[in-house]
């Protein structure tokens, strides 16, 4: 399984991992917000904010910058501001990378373990995310797989009696989704398919995210039937634009029904 495959991936990350010479000028060449903004981190860790013990040094080899002695709480805190600057877009990519290389310290901290479950899946799902923009921004793949493998765990840590699972797995069927468009792979973009019917069934019918988790599934299973050529894709499809329409007639999600239905026509 694709999860599966990328879980090692994050195991071979830890505090202290030496960080490119890149990630230190990340936004020199992008409008210098995200210089700006590492310059920021750099102001904020002297100032202590992220503990008397973290320090950002330079290596002996001369080739990078390496994290080291940071508190469990800290790195939290510092994923949280990434997920500000990410969502304010002040930072550019830089929080994106910064986001990733946090995720991956907190995995691999030795307080991971004792954090209830439903801390550790809300962490998963906002370092999953961060990866998931990071895919979009820069087109790794070791990104995407990474958000995959991070959104499953959080996933499995909530049972469907869980008000948060449907949210976990509709990040979750977007980023197999994505895979499955990159790869060309139609049992992941089935696969994506199941994981999105899962969201819509869990979800309460008056969470105001269903319908776009129904339009997502729509979007999903017309990407199926550009792969498969199964009339029978295309009409779930259409049901359940349909259905999302019914519930919220937003201008993004009555286009995804409007070209639901002129490809049908096309194709029929």
């Amino acid at each position: 399984m694709l999860a599966e495959k990328a879980v090692p991936l994050l195991r071979r990350t830890r505090i202290g991992q030496e960080l490119p010479q890149t990630d230190r000028n990340a936004g020199r060449s992008r409008n210098g917000r995200g210089l700006v903004w590492l310059r920021a981190r750099s102001a904020i860790a002297r100032l202590g904010i992220l503990g008397r013990s973290a320090r950002l040094r330079q290596s002996a080899r001369g080739k990078g910058f390496i994290i080291a002695g940071i508190s469990f709480a800290a790195l939290d805190a510092e994923l949280i501001h990434c997920v500000d600057g990410a969502s304010s877009g002040a930072g550019g990519i830089a929080p994106l990378e910064q986001g990733h290389r946090v995720i991956s310290a907190m995995l691999r901290h030795p307080d991971w373990a004792a954090q209830p479950d439903d801390r550790k899946a809300m962490i998963l799902k906002q370092g999953g995310g961060l990866l998931l923009h990071l895919f979009k921004a820069n087109g790794s793949d070791n990104a995407l797989d990474q958000a995959i493998a991070i959104l499953t765990m959080g996933a499995n840590l909530l049972d469907d009696g869980d008000p948060e699972r449907p949210a976990h797995l509709a990040n979750l069927g977007l980023a197999t989704r994505l895979a499955g468009e990159r790869s060309g792979d139609i049992a992941v973009v089935r696969r994506a398919v199941a994981i999105y019917r899962a969201s819509v069934a869990l979800s309460h019918p008056d969470d105001v995210d269903l319908p776009k988790r129904l339009s997502n599934l729509g979007s999903a299973l017309k990407t199926e039937y550009e792969m498969s050529g199964d009339a029978q894709s295309m009409d779930a499809s259409i049901d359940a634009f349909t259905a999302a329409c019914v519930r919220n007639s937003s201008p993004d999600i009555a286009s995804n029904l409007a070209m639901g239905l002129r490809d049908r026509h096309i194709a029929t």
